[in-house]
């Protein structure tokens, strides 16, 4: 059933960008979404690659930052009356990452419609005067 959810998620969210960038409609924006990423699978997947390596350091960086500074914060002002402020430190970590995890999802969506964009444009031979040749 995952496999399934996940697969069903991965259709709908290219297809959106198709409708975006065409205007059909949905039936046949998913259709020529799956085709295109069919064709184009290993840049898809390395897109897709670039995006969750973003998320994960990205997000376990916003943590680390966030923990490191609450603790910095706790340690440093008495008037707070934390005793031990590792474990409040380590808990606002956790949540900032959850946080950031959920903005920096924004940034694979909008990898995805960049590169879907560029390949429906690249598979439509478009012959504009500034489009290299192969990228």
């Amino acid at each position: 059933m995952y496999i399934l959810e996940q697969c069903v998620k991965f259709i709908t969210n290219i297809a959106y960008i198709q409708i975006a960038l065409t205007g059909d409609n949905f039936c046949q924006a998913a259709f020529n979404a799956v085709t295109l990423a069919a064709k184009f699978a290993a840049r898809f997947g390395f897109g897709k690659a670039i995006g969750v390596a973003f998320i994960t350091f990205g997000s376990i960086l916003i943590g680390a930052l966030t923990a490191t500074a609450s603790y910095y914060f706790m340690s440093n002002y008495p008037a707070l009356g934390v005793n031990q402020p590792i474990a409040p430190a380590i808990t606002i970590g956790l949540i900032s990452s959850i946080i950031g995890m959920s903005f920096l999802s924004v940034f694979t969506f909008a990898s995805e419609a960049i590169l879907q964009s560029f390949l429906l444009d690249e598979e439509m031979k478009f012959e504009g005067h500034n489009r290299p040749e192969y990228m």
